[in-house]
């Protein structure tokens, strides 16, 4: 893993290897995935000040994810200020923004045709923000502090924190609001 990195992916047709970017703290990174099987596309990011982008089109098992890991809780390695984008269309599993531990994150996703959304992130969580928006997919969720999802044709629509929420599920006819 490096830091203070641009790196752009371009992943399609590529069979059961999938593909995955990493970097550390001030990057910006993001992977294109069409057709790609078993292993899924994934972005994988330690530290702060990060912008991962995923966009899936026909993706298999594993699914596509924009992943803020942080390997020492000390001040050194935060995953603080990070920008997480996925946008899903057919991808037969789950697609998935995760911070594992920080503040001030920005999680959003578009999912359309696709199960298992999700955007999660763990304590402390001050100030992150998560938006989704799901379309004939599975389960549309966000975990986290300051939620917003609009749910349209999905399984099942949940809001884990009533924070700043907003949820719209029409086929479920579910409306929470603050």
């Amino acid at each position: 893993m490096t830091a203070n990195r641009t790196e752009n992916m371009n992943c399609s047709s590529v069979g059961d290897r999938g593909c995955s970017n990493s970097s550390f703290g001030d990057s910006k990174h993001s992977i294109n995935c069409k057709f790609v099987g078993f292993r899924g596309c994934e972005n994988f990011t330690v530290g702060e000040n990060n912008k991962a982008a995923v966009r899936c089109n026909s993706v298999g098992d594993f699914g596509c994810e924009n992943s803020v890991f942080v390997f020492d809780e000390g001040a050194v390695h935060r995953s603080n200020d990070n920008i997480q984008n996925l946008n899903c269309v057919f991808v037969s599993d789950g697609c998935a923004n995760r911070a594992t531990q920080g503040s001030a994150n920005d999680q959003k996703i578009l999912c359309v045709r696709s199960d298992q959304c999700t955007n999660q992130s763990n304590l402390p969580t001050d100030g992150n923000s998560q938006k989704s928006i799901c379309v004939n997919s599975g389960s549309c969720q966000n975990d986290g502090a300051d939620t917003k999802i609009i749910s349209v044709k999905s399984s099942n629509c949940k809001n884990d924190n009533a924070s700043g929420s907003t949820t719209i599920c029409v086929n479920n006819r579910i409306i929470d609001r603050p």
